[in-house]
């Protein structure tokens, strides 16, 4: 587990392509997506989290088995289907 604590070790992540992210939402849902998923692309939603590092909680994972590990109700985000 890694937690990602700006948006330069975010970026680092979305482009190496490997792993999970986990990344809850507004009503505090959990959520796991592949670093390339497309809710996580776009320009808006990145300037958002750089806006917000400080109170979100991203962690990166290598594997789905250890997010679930550390998160009890991690949600499998619909739009990338980690598997």
């Amino acid at each position: 587990m890694v937690q990602i604590n700006n948006l330069d070790e975010y970026n680092r992540i979305k482009e190496s392509n490997f792993g999970f992210l986990i990344i809850p939402d507004s009503d505090q849902n959990i959520f796991i997506h592949t670093p390339s998923c497309n809710i996580l692309g776009d320009d808006n939603h990145i300037q958002q989290r750089e806006e917000k590092f400080d109170s979100i909680n991203m962690h990166w994972f290598s594997t789905i088995s250890l997010a679930e590990k550390k998160f009890d109700k991690v949600k499998v985000c619909q739009e990338c289907k980690p598997e």
